[in-house]
């Protein structure tokens, strides 16, 4: 890529601020120089405050494609998919989409469904990569990336059901708008210590109603649509929220988006708590279930659709060396992994497969890196 950004006609190159970029999160997008190099991969992790310093005195660059690829890759079949690069740009719709939706402008229905059938095409193509983008980046979400983990867990879960595909659509634009009236105090409320206050409480309970209002007032008038936002915090024990419904009263839809909402939430790091792992979420939820009921039979669906070892995870092999699954396997116990870091901790210029039958190999444990290694993630599930 050689010359400045103007001189590139398809791509436009827009300035990064720190507020942009996470500290020890791997980097959501490629990043450029001034010049449109590329200076730093996709899942780069920038560790601290001075690194960041230095590198924005350098001038950061997103790359920006001068006109949307969504609509046309929802169109075209034959639009390569590649989850990790549109990762970014599905971001950006969804906040733009969401906005418009609660300033009710024409057009706000088309452009969820248009974001739900671009996720539901992205998880059928590369479901082991969806899965991957779930557990690399929830380690401190936003609210919009934690409301397009809800979508892609949904959807790979109704299609693991084998639901109609009209239930599946419904369900995808419930996902991407269940939470439109908390959108705005969702960050502050991860961020908290403490016990909510009555008026936040308040807002988290009345949010299934009112964002049912808010998107029925944008112009959705599917009932299913509705009514799943209206009952994804109930739950058939009667404990739920706002209605307190009973099993047999909930939509199937409903329960789903209650299972990726609950679960996301558990494997996210928050303010008084780090994160659990795939196998600590699931195991809080299946205490929390009732034998019999169908969230309960949900529950079995959702671990065999995760497997133990989820693609996107850290475990640590037998041999200690620190691995990131790509890939679920035929043997559940046995997943596809590329090793990151070495026995003594220390990062590898590349990654290595490590075949997980051999006995050196065998996965070991989770682990949370205390501070996450830098790889060209893209690259790890076979994208260039």
């Amino acid at each position: 890529m050689n010359g400045s950004p103007a001189d590139e006609p398809q791509v436009n190159y827009i300035a990064l601020t720190a507020g942009q970029i996470q500290l020890g999160k791997p980097l959501p997008w490629p990043v450029y120089d001034a010049r449109g190099g590329l200076l730093l991969n996709q899942g780069f992790v920038i560790s601290s405050p001075g690194q960041l310093e230095r590198l924005l005195e350098r001038g950061l660059f997103q790359a920006k494609s001068t006109r949307t690829q969504l609509a046309h890759a929802v169109a075209d079949a034959t639009y390569r998919v590649n989850p990790f690069a549109e990762y970014g740009e599905l971001l950006e719709h969804l906040e733009t989409t969401l906005d418009r939706l609660l300033n009710q402008q024409p057009e706000a229905e088309r452009r969820v469904l248009t974001l739900g059938k671009r996720i539901d095409q992205i998880c059928q193509a590369d479901a082991d990569a969806c899965l991957a983008l779930v557990h690399i980046y929830s380690v401190e979400p936003t609210a919009h990336e934690q409301t397009l983990f809800h979508a892609i867990l949904c959807n790979l879960l109704a299609r693991h059901l084998q639901l109609e595909a009209s239930q599946i659509v419904a369900l995808m634009g419930a996902a991407l708008t269940a939470n439109i009236a908390l959108l705005r105090h969702q960050d502050k409320l991860n961020g908290m210590c403490g016990d909510l206050s009555p008026a936040q409480r308040s807002i988290v309970n009345k949010h299934p109603t009112l964002s049912a209002q808010a998107v029925s007032a944008a112009g959705v008038s599917s009932p299913v649509w509705l009514q799943i936002i209206e009952q994804h915090h109930e739950r058939g024990s009667g404990e739920g929220y706002p209605l307190g419904l009973q099993e047999g009263q909930i939509r199937i839809e409903a329960l789903i988006l209650s299972l990726a909402e609950r679960y996301t939430a558990m494997i996210t790091k928050r303010a008084y708590r780090n994160r659990f792992s795939p196998a600590q979420a699931m195991h809080l939820l299946e205490e929390e279930s009732h034998e019999g009921t169908t969230e309960a039979k949900l529950l079995k669906e959702l671990r065999q659709l995760l497997t133990p070892y989820p693609p996107g995870c850290f475990i640590r092999l037998n041999n200690s060396e620190t691995a990131i699954v790509t890939r679920r396997a035929a043997d559940s116990l046995a997943p596809k992994v590329r090793a990151v870091t070495s026995a003594k901790g220390n990062p590898y210029l590349g990654s290595f497969s490590r075949d997980t039958q051999h006995e050196d190999f065998r996965p070991c444990e989770y682990i949370e890196p205390l501070h996450l290694p830098s790889v060209n993630i893209p690259t790890l599930w076979g994208y260039g």
